[in-house]
């Protein structure tokens, strides 16, 4: 039940990042009357992008965090520590990355 919760709470926050970065694009060429200078498309595109990563990042951390909870549990011998240390290492990658974009 927690996995769910946690998962959710990280598939949620993705979701609407990514609908935050096709709503930036969108509005590139819905905008009746926005500038369209190479700067406008510039920042525009930026910010766009930048709602993807933080997108892939929050789906990274959603997929790893449960996996983590999962071996936590059935830690019983090596193979599953050396499992759980590398689930925890690409997890702090994910999260300093995005610590950094934040």
């Amino acid at each position: 039940m927690l996995v769910q919760v946690v998962r959710l709470a990280y598939l949620l926050p993705a979701g609407l990042s990514m609908t935050a970065a096709a709503l930036v694009t969108a509005s590139m060429v819905i905008a009746e009357r926005a500038p369209q200078t190479a700067w406008f498309w510039g920042i525009t595109i930026s910010v766009s992008l930048l709602f993807a990563v933080l997108a892939l990042l929050l789906l990274g951390i959603a997929r790893h965090l449960p996996a983590i909870g999962r071996i936590a549990h059935s830690i019983t011998d090596e193979s599953a520590s050396s499992a759980l240390r590398r689930h925890w290492t690409r997890l702090a990658a994910i999260m300093a990355i995005a610590g950094l974009l934040v």
